[in-house]
């Protein structure tokens, strides 16, 4: 823990006993790492909702700058997943994403479930993906 900042630790703890967390930090205060990390090391499913494409392409690049995917394969793959949870979201098909999440969790695979950049929702209004 000697690299993360204390507010990081104080959340990524809990979260790693699977504990209900809420994060307000500032920009660039180390939000993304509070749940990538207990993901990377639980190597379970954290299913993040994220407004914008920019920031799930600069935690895509984050990753690979730790080495944990590279980006050829694992990132076409990820990014094919990601259009295809897209869509499934846009076109309304909420029942399939539905389905997805719960065969997730039954095989224990989902722990997480992460809303990146709530305050959006209040913004977006119907309209946040």
């Amino acid at each position: 823990y000697s690299i993360l900042k204390q507010q990081q630790v104080e959340v990524i703890d809990p979260a790693l006993i699977k504990l209900d967390c809420l994060v307000v930090m500032s920009t660039g205060g180390g939000k993304s790492t509070c749940f990538l990390l207990p993901g990377l090391v639980e190597r379970d499913v954290t299913f993040v909702v994220s407004p914008l494409k920019s920031l799930m392409f600069d935690q895509v690049n984050y990753l690979n700058s730790l080495g944990v995917i590279k980006m050829n394969h694992h990132f076409n793959y990820m990014w094919n997943l990601l259009k295809c949870l897209k869509t499934l979201i846009e076109v309304g098909d909420r029942k399939k994403l539905q389905k997805l999440m719960m065969i997730l969790d039954q095989k224990g695979y989902l722990l997480r479930f992460v809303i990146d950049e709530a305050h959006c929702i209040c913004s977006c209004g119907t309209e946040f993906r």
